[in-house]
């Protein structure tokens, strides 16, 4: 029995160890990772490019991750009602955009790359309601491009604009360029 209990504590730690963010992985990537990864993330998804440290005047054009709870995050799909006559396609463009915000003075609004017809963001859209469906956290990456501060109710709000990159969850991820994998 003793020997059974160690060796699944010896698993455990290996798995552990493979597959999430370690003290020596955030030494090693101190900059890719701007919020807690909540077990989400492996080393895999940081080594991509070691950003320089996340600044709000003069971005430097590097993908970021931050990680939020699935609750304090939105996906919103908008149809632009643009006919065939006016884009030379059967059917409207569209936008995808993920509002999410860890602090209640700032939000984080990640946006597409650009518009696509709207069957295209729609299918993604309840991709990424499956991908998030009974999560409690979710990670987005992406490269930062605006600063805003606004007055809303009378309260200052910070708004920072990313253009969307990846989202990732326990069960899986999704990328601008990839297609949907589930874990």
């Amino acid at each position: 029995m003793r020997k059974k209990i160690i060796l699944i504590l010896i698993l455990f730690s290996f798995v552990w160890k493979t597959y999430a963010i370690t003290n020596s992985l955030r030494q090693e990537y101190p900059n890719s990772l701007l919020t807690d990864d909540y077990g989400i993330l492996i080393r895999k998804d940081l080594k991509s490019e070691k950003p320089a440290p996340f600044l709000l005047k003069n971005p430097p054009g590097y993908v970021y991750w931050q990680c939020f709870p699935r609750d304090r995050l939105v996906i919103s799909l908008e149809d632009f009602g643009s006919t065939a006559e006016d884009i030379g396609i059967d059917e409207n463009y569209s936008s995808l955009k993920i509002t999410a915000s860890n602090k209640h003075d700032i939000s984080h609004e990640y946006v597409m790359r650009r518009r696509w017809p709207l069957s295209v963001y729609e299918r993604r859209f309840n991709s990424w309601i499956k991908l998030m469906k009974g999560e409690n956290y979710v990670c987005i990456a992406g490269e930062f491009f605006n600063y805003k501060a606004k007055m809303e109710g009378g309260k200052r709000l910070g708004v920072c604009s990313w253009i969307f990159e990846k989202i990732k969850t326990k069960k899986g991820q999704d990328s601008y360029f990839t297609k949907n994998v589930l874990n």
